[in-house]
């Protein structure tokens, strides 16, 4: 499940916690992707190990979160990367 990459990443030291008071709830996630958002994921042998999520209506990258143990390989990338190809997809003239 993303929520357990996104909080076990360098920038979340406080782990679920933090995440919550920030109003980031999986009901919150879901809401989003049924509107105005999209996510990717990277997987290595199904477990995820990044993922990306995006705002179609702002051009915003919400987030891309890797796991400690998978950072350096250029997921983070390939992950920009496909939410880049979405955004101009979508008919933004810049990102």
């Amino acid at each position: 499940m993303v929520f357990d990459v996104r909080v076990k990443t360098w920038h979340n030291p406080n782990g679920a916690e933090a995440v919550l008071r920030l109003g980031i709830t999986r009901e919150a996630v879901r809401e989003l992707l049924r509107h105005s958002h999209r996510g990717w994921v990277a997987d290595e042998e199904h477990r995820i190990v990044g993922f990306t999520m995006s705002n179609r209506q702002t051009v915003e990258v919400s987030v891309i979160a890797v796991r400690l143990e998978f950072e350096n390989l250029g997921i983070g990338k390939r992950l920009t990367d496909l939410v880049e190809a979405w955004l101009w997809s979508a008919g933004w003239p810049e990102l």
